[in-house]
């Protein structure tokens, strides 16, 4: 087993909070530390409060950096200029002959914007 590890490279709270997000998926034991300090090399942040808020003792709140997403989703949501994403369909159409995985792997392409 091979450890992961997430680092960063001056990103505002948002992507750190989508990294924290992440890094406690992979967490493997307590002891990883993830290079998501670079908040405190910026002058200012898209997030208020500010990423440094959700941070204690080297340690980020996963829960305040869900919140922070979601309170910023919400914000968005709100914007008069903004609209709702379009549901489109990612179901691929099957050809005749094509195997489950075929259809499978078409589908994910499509899905991702590929065609």
């Amino acid at each position: 087993g091979v450890e992961v590890v997430l680092s960063s490279a001056f990103e505002s709270g948002i992507a750190l909070s989508h990294y924290a997000l992440y890094a406690s998926v992979l967490a493997q034991s307590q002891d990883v530390c993830h290079g998501l300090g670079t908040f405190d090399r910026l002058q200012d942040d898209m997030l208020d409060p500010p990423m440094a808020a959700s941070v204690r003792g080297g340690r980020v709140s996963v829960l305040e950096c869900q919140r922070h997403l979601t309170n910023l989703a919400n914000t968005i949501r709100q914007c008069p200029h903004i609209e709702e994403p379009r549901q489109t369909s990612t179901r691929a159409e099957p050809v005749e002959g094509m195997s489950a995985e075929e259809v499978e792997q078409a589908e994910m392409m499509k899905k991702f914007g590929f065609s």
